[in-house]
């Protein structure tokens, strides 16, 4: 009508339901964007997306966006804009989903990794240890058999310690009573053989006893009487076991069993033999009781170093 003011009407306002509708437009737009290559159940992708909505503050969210007036020249411009940062929104929520979702992804891989190398370490212990409990119970089996040898050996070894102790202290026994007869019959010995030297030599003191008493009445009696001890004593010698050295003058001076007690220088002796005795040497039983003295004829020899006569 003339003179009425036609002024332009003011864009509607986009209702909720177009705004969600445009949203799953962008969602539907950008689902390329989830295809990042990733081998994930529906129900593990379905919580992380639940886990990222609560930590980015929980589902969508309604952006409040301050509409200008009724008419306003910029409220066209304004909506497109607001679409446009509610589709960045989407996009940037939907980006920070897919991070989180790769993060889960790697870690839950890694998870995956670390428990297969886990299982994979234990399955090889369990297959050493199964190979080694055959050599264990080997390795028992002969520690219990060495140390039931050893026991059967300590025990062998007592038993033959006691018996030797036995032997030992019976053989003491029968030491003791040997060193005693020993001693009782060396006794016996001693007290025989001085009986029997006695004996030998009382016949010899009786003689001499007898030449004296009939010294002043018969001289040439006592002479006799000399001689009869003289050969009386050789018998008890003899009878002892003793027999005399042989020291004949002109036989050979032997040092074994003659003393050399003058060298005679002069004279028609042979050198290195005996002059004359001055005193009887005698043998026991073959070993020497007493050198015969003896002087010896002419230079003697090294080993028969004798000193000079006056």
């Amino acid at each position: 009508m003339p003179g009425k003011s036609t002024e332009p009407e003011p864009p509607e306002e986009p209702t909720s339901t177009e705004v969600d509708a445009d949203e799953d437009e962008g969602e539907d737009e950008d689902e390329g964007d989830l295809s990042f290559g990733l081998d994930i159940a529906d129900d593990l992708l379905a919580a992380a997306l639940d886990s990222v909505d609560r930590h980015l503050g929980g589902g969508k969210k309604e952006i409040d966006v301050e509409l200008p007036e009724d008419g306003a020249p910029e409220a066209k411009d304004r909506s497109a804009e607001t679409k446009k940062l509610q589709r960045s929104l989407r996009k940037a929520r939907r980006a920070a989903r897919i991070q989180k979702l790769k993060e889960e992804s790697t870690r839950l891989r890694q998870d995956k990794e670390k428990l297969t190398q886990q299982v994979t370490k234990e399955k090889k212990a369990r297959l050493k240890a199964g190979a080694a409990v055959p050599r264990l119970q080997e390795s028992l089996r002969r520690a219990q058999q060495g140390e039931a040898d050893a026991h059967a050996a300590r025990d062998a070894a007592e038993s033959l310690l006691d018996k030797h102790r036995d032997a030992v202290a019976e053989q003491r026994s029968e030491i003791g009573e040997l060193r005693g007869r020993l001693k009782e019959e060396a006794g016996d010995h001693h007290a025989r053989g001085v009986e029997s030297a006695l004996d030998a030599l009382l016949p010899v003191g009786d003689t001499l006893a007898m030449a004296l008493a009939h010294a002043d009445s018969n001289p040439e009696g006592l002479l006799e009487g000399v001689r009869m001890t003289l050969g009386q004593w050789e018998q008890a010698l003899a009878h002892l076991g003793t027999t005399p050295v042989d020291a004949t003058p002109g036989t050979a001076f032997d040092p074994q069993v003659h003393e050399a007690i003058a060298r005679i220088l002069e004279g028609d002796h042979e050198p290195g033999t005996i002059v004359e005795l001055f005193q009887d040497g005698y043998l026991l039983e073959g070993r020497l009781l007493r050198a015969a003295r003896v002087s010896v004829a002419g230079a003697p020899t090294p080993d028969q170093a004798l000193p000079e006569e006056e």
